[in-house]
């Protein structure tokens, strides 16, 4: 039944949180041979130029990177999972230079699935699925602070940094009818926490409240604006999916568009670009973010909708869970380009640099398309023996223009091919 598919979707994101739509799929590591190879390169004509390459474990274990990498000060930083994704997790940081590994934090178990991590200046945020959230100084690879949710209370993996805190939605009670939703913030440095609004089941005449991330902004006149798309769950009674803006300076709502689409509850935040802000689910939305009017809807038919949305140069770009991929003009909502053959499952996060958009999926290669007009330029699965791309995703360096990703076996670093 369709009000089931919020409680499908908690469950489905603990093992595949890239996408709130992904069909879930179980991640079989390859069996490596007795003895890895580094740099084994077997595909000869590969466009894939290999800077250097290291390998992600020292017992050369399949590790499931599901993170998007990040880059600071010389290092490059992941999150993996030796085995099962979510189990034996550890932070790597490798010497961006020549691949040695500098240090290999294991995050403790009682942790759960840590698919999304954020940096802010030197502090690298972890968020795991109900289980809290870490923060770590990268100067020192020190654990900084560890919020423990207290009983009944679970975080989203989602996370938005604004000025000197982490913004986050926290549930009260039991999935999929809990009580309330808070949206709490807490300080980057000290973890000390705040709540900034609550929406709880009365302000849905008994609904429960799911909101899975938010977008700030200030207006003109200085208020911050929280925006943030909202399902109502209710036994026997169909889901709604909403759209609303909270001012916290003045302590109410700003404007609310109710009952918006059938499917945009994301864990990535919305778009604010100008006085637009765009929602991008089964249908694509862009509202006046001052007074919520729309300004442009339409129906892209995305299947189970759209994720991982990026906002580059006054263009939103989404991939689908299947095989869409779109291009939106962020003031007005419209369609600029549509690419309906794009490759199925994509990661956390589109990696778009200069005029090319790249990512992986669950078709084990890294894709790279025209940023003009979303065609296809080339793909290629990993050169080496074993390994394959996946959805951890990559990261570029804009000083080097080097990508550095991984397929499961080896991290490596890639000279961009223009």
């Amino acid at each position: 039944m369709k009000h089931m598919s919020i409680y499908l979707l908690v469950i489905v994101s603990v093992f595949f949180s890239n996408c709130d739509k992904d069909t879930p799929l179980i991640i079989t590591p390859p069996v490596p041979p007795t003895q890895l190879e580094i740099c084994d390169i077997v595909n000869s004509e590969t466009d894939l130029n290999v800077d250097w390459c290291s390998l992600l474990h020292p017992d050369t274990t399949f590790v499931a990177m599901t993170a998007v990498p990040e880059l600071y000060n010389g290092q490059l930083i992941m999150i993996g999972s030796i085995g099962a994704p979510g189990e034996n997790q550890f932070i790597y940081v490798y010497d961006t230079n020549n691949g040695s590994i500098i240090n290999r934090i294991a995050i403790n178990q009682k942790r759960r699935t840590g698919y999304h991590m954020t940096r802010f200046q030197q502090f690298l945020i972890m968020s795991y699925f109900s289980s809290g959230i870490e923060v770590y100084n990268l100067d020192t690879h020190e654990l900084v602070w560890s919020y423990e949710p207290i009983s009944g209370e679970k975080n989203s993996q989602w996370i938005n940094v604004k000025g000197s805190e982490i913004i986050v939605p926290i549930i009260q009670g039991d999935l999929p009818y809990h009580d309330v939703t808070i949206v709490a913030a807490f300080d980057i440095t000290t973890g000390a926490r705040r709540n900034i609004f609550t929406v709880s089941k009365s302000e849905l005449n008994g609904g429960s409240p799911h909101i899975e991330s938010v977008q700030i902004d200030t207006l003109n006149n200085g208020d911050v604006i929280h925006y943030f798309a909202l399902a109502k769950l209710q036994i026997d009674v169909i889901e709604t999916h909403s759209f609303w803006a909270y001012n916290e300076t003045k302590g109410e709502y700003l404007w609310k568009q109710n009952e918006l689409d059938e499917l945009i509850v994301h864990k990535d935040p919305p778009i604010i670009f100008g006085d637009a802000v765009t929602v991008i689910g089964t249908n694509t939305h862009t509202m006046n973010k001052n007074t919520g009017e729309i300004i442009n809807s339409i129906d892209i038919a995305g299947n189970y909708g759209f994720c991982a949305p990026q906002l580059y140069e006054g263009r939103i770009y989404a991939k689908a869970a299947q095989d869409d991929l779109i291009c939106l003009d962020a003031s007005t909502g419209e369609l600029i380009w549509y690419n309906d053959d794009a490759g199925q499952f994509p990661q956390n996060d589109l990696t778009i640099y200069k005029d090319r958009i790249y990512y992986s999926g669950f078709q084990e290669t890294l894709y790279i398309f025209d940023i003009a007009n979303g065609q296809i330029i080339y793909e290629e699965s990993t050169p080496f023996s074993q390994g394959r791309f996946h959805i951890g995703g990559q990261v570029i360096d804009p000083a080097t223009d080097y990508m550095y990703t991984n397929d499961g076996f080896r991290v490596m670093r890639l000279e961009l091919l223009r």
